[in-house]
């Protein structure tokens, strides 16, 4: 075993890795709607010891945590170092600023801590606020790379019920991690901060972070922190509650988020808790731990069309329940399959016709899409991936539905694809021109297709002499894991891999929905098959190479 995997509401939050082998993890993430920490562990201690992956809100969150428990390391972790300053490409000006306020940071933090004003251990951090993030083009000050920045950064905190803040002051993205450059302040008021000259730009007065309505004049409401404090018992009692136990445990926590959504004013603060209550009431209906939660998603639905909710709101809500009734349907002992998909579908075109402009429209539009393609019918399939594209264009699922089409009309047709290669080097399909290529869609997590591999590992011997070549496409989110597997199997053959998984950009551009994914292309670049299967590659194979 290698990697243990942590679960909420049927979903991933947390991951704990051993990726040399050796029984000890030495890497920490947290996923989906834990965050998108990825902590490394090299000593194998138990500490994070530099973050691989932080956003600019965790940073803000992980700073408050150092904070109350006055821990310097923690504290450390989250400043730039001098390797990833040099890496920044900043001018010598800049370079000098940041390195000098880094040298005095630590002290400055230490200072902090023993000061009256330091925060204590019932300090909360609630959320990060600052204006939109900013890119230092090239050439400023002598500059050599863009400088993603985000200026005059605060993160608002609550302790006993008095809210606050914490000046960040500036933070700039180091591949795919934000860094501090300074120790923070914490603020005179409870206001609004006052408007500040950063390292790179300055923030107008206009542009300076506000505290929430609820938090300003006496901080969130007795009523919302009661229940916020029932919410999070209660959460902590379904983690480790037995499946028996759950359902009730589930039913109580839509409870309180119902209440909470009545204690909120209107607008996104409300509709942020209704969404988080169905969202939490369809993974319990999927889990199958709360089969009663359709119905309570039916209710909601029912009462938010009565009082006039947003539009976004309300389709958000049948669409959750959508997928719980969907997926409770499919639960039941003498559950009729074609039948429930039949309805499956109809539900899905109807929450279309009446929820167009729902950000679900999309996803609703591409599973019936899919649907259709799966059972032969083509053409109904591209009229629904057309759609997509017409009328949610600038949606993720547009570019699937594109390249959905594209694969779907490939025979016959050149096909071109490029991307980056597992060993950081650029595979074009243009480079095998005279040969027949395999092109190959595989993840680690899928069996299958590491069974077809064996088999192709043989065929690429047999017939790579005669004019035979395959190029992999690798789709899982961690480039490592491919890597590695590569290694161990002697997999020689190019391997196509970019960010994204299932949604990276070469996955998209044929709208790859299922693994295995095969696609047969003679040796004047057409395609002959978009949807071969393993046995049958060596017979097209004969057809072909002498």
């Amino acid at each position: 075993m290698d990697q243990w995997c942590y679960y909420s509401g049927g979903i991933e939050v947390y991951r704990d890795i051993d990726s040399n082998f050796n029984r000890k993890v030495d890497q920490h993430r947290c996923l989906n709607t834990a965050g998108m920490r990825w902590g490394i562990d090299k000593n194998e201690d138990g500490t994070v010891e530099r973050w691989k992956i932080i956003s600019a809100q965790e940073v803000t969150a992980e700073l408050v945590r150092a904070m109350t428990n006055r821990d310097v390391s923690a504290f450390e972790r989250l400043l730039i170092s001098r390797g990833e300053l040099k890496k920044l490409g900043l001018g010598p000006d800049a370079a000098k600023k940041i390195a000098a306020s880094t040298i005095a940071a630590k002290e400055k933090f230490i200072a902090l801590g023993k000061s009256k004003r330091a925060l204590t251990a019932e300090t909360l951090w609630l959320h990060f606020s600052a204006t939109q993030p900013g890119i230092v083009p090239a050439g400023t000050n002598g500059s050599t790379k863009d400088l993603n920045v985000y200026e005059n950064v605060v993160a608002m905190i609550e302790t006993d019920g008095e809210p606050g803040f914490v000046q960040v002051g500036t933070l700039v993205k180091v591949g795919d991690a934000w860094r501090l450059i300074d120790a923070p302040s914490l603020a005179e008021q409870t206001g609004a901060t006052s408007a500040a000259a950063g390292l790179f730009f300055n923030v107008s007065q206009g542009q300076t972070p506000q505290l929430p309505t609820n938090l300003q004049a006496g901080g969130i409401s007795k009523k919302i922190q009661a229940l916020l404090s029932k919410l999070e018992k209660t959460e902590a009692k379904i983690a480790t509650a037995g499946p028996a136990e759950r359902g009730r445990l589930y039913e109580q926590q839509a409870s309180v988020l119902e209440e909470l959504a009545e204690a909120s004013s209107a607008g996104e603060q409300k509709d942020a808790w209704l969404k988080q209550l169905a969202d939490n009431l369809s993974a319990a209906v999927q889990s199958g731990s709360f089969p009663k939660g359709t119905a309570r998603l039916d209710a909601l639905h029912s009462k938010l069309k009565s009082e006039k909710a947003t539009p976004a709101a309300i389709a958000y809500v049948r669409y959750r329940g959508l997928l719980a009734g969907y997926s409770a349907s499919m639960q039941e002992p003498k559950a009729d399959y074609a039948k429930i998909q039949t309805q499956w579908l109809a539900n899905l075109a109807t929450f279309v016709d009446e929820h167009p402009e729902a950000e679900d429209a999309a996803e609703a539009m591409l599973q019936i899409a899919i649907a259709e393609e799966f059972a032969g019918e083509e053409e109904k399939a591209k009229t629904w991936y057309r759609k997509i594209g017409e009328t949610m264009p600038t949606s993720g699922q547009a570019k699937k539905a594109t390249g959905a089409i594209r694969r779907i009309d490939s025979p016959g047709k050149p096909l071109s694809l490029k991307g980056a290669s597992t060993g950081g080097k650029v595979v074009d399909l243009k480079e095998f021109s005279g040969r027949v290529v395999l092109l190959h869609y595989w993840a680690t997590w899928c069996e299958p297709c590491k069974a077809d591999m064996a088999i192709l590992r043989d065929l690429a011997a047999k017939y790579g002499a005669k004019g035979f070549s395959i190029v992999g496409v690798n789709v899982d989110n961690d480039r490592a894991l491919a890597v590695d597997y590569l290694k161990k199997e002697r997999i020689l053959w190019p391997n196509i891999h970019e960010p994204g998984g299932l949604e990276s950009r070469p996955a998209n551009e044929l709208g790859i929905l299922t693994l295995p994914t095969m696609l047969l292309i003679d040796k004047k670049g057409n395609v002959v098959n978009r949807n071969i299967h393993t046995s049958e590659v060596e017979m097209e194979l004969k057809k072909r190479i002498p």
